[in-house]
C-alpha cells in the first residue's frame, strides 16, 4: 500500500522472499546499470532502482539485482515509470 491505495507489483523467479524492514534508499545511478555510486549508503537498506537503462546498453533486472546485491542491501524494488506490469523476462536464469 501507498496511503491508503494499493500498488500492484510482480516478484522476480530468482532471490529469496524473506521479509525484511529497512530504510529504503535511492540507487545512483537510479537505473543500477553501471557501477553504484553510492553503495555504502545502499548497505543494510533495500534499493530503489527504476527499469531500464539510462546507456545506449540495456540492463536486465538480474544485472541490476546483482549489483545491489554486491552493494550490500537487503533487498531491491525495481520501479516502471510507465503505468504497466512488467513482468522480469530474465529473472528464471
Amino acid at each position: 500500500y501507498c496511503g491508503m491505495e494499493r500498488v500492484p507489483f510482480l516478484r522476480s523467479a530468482f532471490g529469496m522472499y524473506d521479509d525484511v524492514t529497512a530504510e529504503v534508499w535511492r540507487a545512483d545511478p537510479i537505473c543500477a546499470d553501471r557501477e553504484l555510486i553510492n553503495a555504502k549508503e545502499l548497505r543494510g537498506r533495500i534499493a530503489l532502482v527504476q527499469r531500464g537503462s539510462s546507456e545506449s546498453e540495456p540492463c536486465s533486472f538480474v544485472d541490476k539485482a546483482h549489483r545491489v546485491e554486491e552493494a550490500g542491501a537487503v533487498g531491491c524494488i525495481i520501479f516502471n515509470t510507465e503505468d504497466s506490469l512488467v513482468a522480469p523476462g530474465d529473472s528464471a536464469r
